[in-house]
Parts: structure tokens; sequence; C-alpha cells
């Protein structure tokens, strides 16, 4: 099996290796940002090396430097690239966030304010009212069939032992042997 691991923290990458290896899994890919991961997935086209991915949910849109920040919405965006695509890869979230479907429905439907506000920052082509609340609305109709797509999450984990438990969940359900006794 091969894995793909998107993660920005040291630790919780150590806590991933940890239970991808307590499950006979060694052969994995890391990246630490979305960038990176929309490259290794789409334009190198090697998603359909990996068997799952292990997702976080807040980390860098490209590699990070000393005093960028995490982006909240970078994993959301790696789930909403996935779903156009309809890939079947299945995933894993593992990050601290409260409730990733709640928070990625937010992201896929946001207020009518706060999508209009882009649209007067970014672009004087959208200036009219009517014009954003019809791109506003065929943005809704696309992202709902979007969520629909997101149907290759298996589970969020919010800790190793969460992870730990729903990687052993999904591998025994799928009649896989790679359980190997550690030494």
């Amino acid at each position: 099996m091969k894995v793909l691991i998107i993660e920005d923290n040291k630790y919780k990458l150590e806590d991933a290796i940890l239970v991808l290896q307590k499950n006979g899994i060694t052969d994995y890919v890391h990246v630490n940002n979305y960038l990176d991961a929309v490259n290794v997935c789409f334009r190198k086209q090697r998603l359909s090396e990996f068997d799952f991915i292990i997702l976080d949910i807040q980390f860098f849109e490209y590699r990070p430097l000393d005093r960028t920040l995490p982006d909240q919405y970078a994993g959301y965006r790696f789930l909403y690239k996935l779903a156009a695509a309809q890939s079947s890869t299945p995933v894993f979230v593992f990050s601290s966030v409260e409730d990733y479907l709640k928070e990625y429905k937010d992201f896929l439907f946001p207020s009518y304010a706060e999508y209009s506000k882009s649209y007067m920052r970014n672009s004087f082509i959208f200036s009219v009212a009517s014009t954003i609340h019809t791109k506003y609305e065929e943005d809704k109709k696309r992202n709902q069939q979007i969520l629909e797509y997101t149907n290759f999450v298996i589970g969020h984990a919010h800790n190793k032992h969460e992870l730990h438990n729903l990687l052993k969940n999904y591998l025994g359900s799928n009649n896989q042997n790679t359980n190997k006794e550690q030494v």
C-alpha cells in the first residue's frame, strides 16, 4: 500500500507515520502544502498511485516561510479538487478542527454577504449585484454536486488513536492483510 500524507505539523506527521507503521504500511509520500499536494496528485497525475490519503485541514498554501500562517481552508480546497475530479481515493481527515464536515459545508456554501465581498474586492467585472447573485446561485448548485461527490471521506480523526481506529477498521473492512505483527 502507498499513502499520501498532507500535513504541515512535524508531530502530527510523526503520529500519522507511526499509525501507518502499526498497520504494516511503510510506503508513503509526504507533502506539507496545498500546491505540492495538487502538483503530486493532478499535475504529475499520481493520484491513482495512492491507496488512500491522510489529510490535514489547516496547512500551508505553498511551502511555508518563517512568518506565514497556515491556510484554514487549504484542506477544504483540496477536498473540493478531489471531488471535482470525481476521485474515489479514500481520505482520512486528520485534523484538530472540531467538525470538518460542518466547516466544509460552510466553505462550499458561504452566505451571500461573504460571497459577494470576494467579488467586490477582486473584480470589477462582477460589480453589478444581479450578476453576483446569479453567479452565487450557479456556484451553490455546482457546490451541491461537489458535496455529493465528496463521498470518499472515510472519517475524521482528531488524534493518533482515532486515526489508528479509523485505519484499522477501514483495512479490516476491505479484507486487506496489512496488519503485521510489530517486533
